[in-house]
């Protein structure tokens, strides 16, 4: 078996194919093999594409300013106009990530109202005009729709994780019912995944969960709604509490700024509560969604590989695997014995299951709520 320990770039020979898979940095405090007993993962961008809807709205947003500026009068453009929209419906960029169709043709429709404009889709009474809208809009559909598609490898490094008994969790700021919405879309199997924190806005109705689709129902029974976002490290301490594991034997898989944030702490970032696997695949976004992001969403954690790397230097940390193949990377360092999935605890206490019209309790930083212990 291949010998991980004290892995440097100069000794890549002992590592078949490691340069175009993952990069561990010279003197890292990593030592192979890692021994994980739990997995947590972020959402968007890490396991599925989501940011590929950023896209559509791009198309929308750039298709509708040339219209109207081609018409006789002048209004403001309409990249404006939906930026103004978007400002008035906070949940609008949030609803284009995880109900893009519909909400495509919400923000077109609301537009075109906007502006006065009669007649759906021909904004200036050209057939031409109407096939390019309808067009336009076709293409943004087939882009919002691979956005829920998991990345290479997901389903089968949880899988192995799953036969091995490690516990997969999830951590993402998405709400509750968007949260399960995605996950439902993706078409992954429910039993790959235990607890699911996702946030709960304050102003956030109760999602009514399907009394009779089997796959929704079983993730909703795994959501463990959390009132605090990244990068709090709450839920990943509860977690561990909650399963027996360590920093050292907890994975925490991710593609964005406030998911490093998250496991490394301190002036220098130098505490971290996991090993940080950073899913490099998901980050390296075209510029066009990093810069619609940064549109629509001012403020947020900045999207990409660039600005991640800006900000903290995650190629040159000592402490953080780089994962350039993504999940396949995990799968490959599994089958390889850089990775050993350890038989996870049986964890002290569970949330009470989901019910239809309501969320369980709100965890508030230590665990779930109400324990059932054993």
């Amino acid at each position: 078996m291949t010998s991980f320990e004290s892995l440097h770039p100069a000794e890549f020979s002992s590592f078949p194919e490691a340069d175009r898979h993952v990069v561990v940095r010279t003197t890292t405090p990593i030592k192979w093999p890692l021994h994980i007993e739990l997995i947590i993962s972020d959402l968007d961008g890490t396991l599925t594409d989501s940011y590929l809807s950023l896209e559509s709205a791009h198309l929308v947003m750039s298709h509708f300013g040339e219209q109207l500026r081609n018409m006789d009068e002048t209004p403001e453009s309409v990249s404006h106009d939906l930026l103004c929209y978007f400002n008035r419906h906070p949940k609008t960029v949030e609803s284009l990530l995880h109900d893009p169709e519909h909400t495509l043709r919400q923000i077109i429709k609301t537009i075109a109202w906007h502006k006065g404009i009669r007649g759906g889709w021909n904004l200036s009474g050209d057939q031409t005009d109407l096939f390019s809208a309808h067009a336009k809009l076709l293409l943004a559909q087939e882009k919002a729709r691979k956005s829920f598609k998991p990345f290479g490898g997901v389903e089968k490094f949880f899988s192995v994780a799953r036969e091995q008994g490690t516990v997969s969790a999830i951590y993402t700021n998405t709400s509750p019912a968007n949260t399960v919405q995605r996950l439902l879309k993706s078409n992954m199997d429910p039993e790959l995944f235990g607890p699911i924190y996702a946030r709960l806005r304050h102003d956030e109705r109760p999602w009514p969960y399907s009394k009779t689709d089997e796959r929704e129902r079983a993730f909703a029974a795994r959501l463990m709604p959390y009132d605090k976002p990244k990068p709090n490290p709450e839920p990943i301490l509860a977690m561990q509490e909650n399963f027996g594991a360590t920093t050292s034997t907890t994975l925490f898989i991710g593609e964005g700024a406030s998911d490093f944030a998250s496991v490394h702490s301190g002036p220098d970032h130098d505490h971290r509560n996991a090993t940080f696997a950073f899913q490099m695949e998901g980050a390296d976004m075209p510029a066009v969604q990093v810069e619609t992001n940064e549109r629509l969403r001012p403020g947020k954690h900045p999207l990409g590989l660039r600005n991640v790397e800006d900000n903290y230097g995650l190629t040159r940390r000592p402490d953080v695997i780089l994962l350039r193949g993504g999940f396949r990377t995990l799968v490959d360092l599994v089958e390889r014995g850089g990775i050993i999935l350890e038989r996870t605890s049986p964890p002290s206490f569970f949330a009470p299951p989901v019910r239809p019209g309501g969320w369980p309790p709100i965890a508030h930083g230590q665990g779930p709520a109400n324990p059932q212990h054993h």
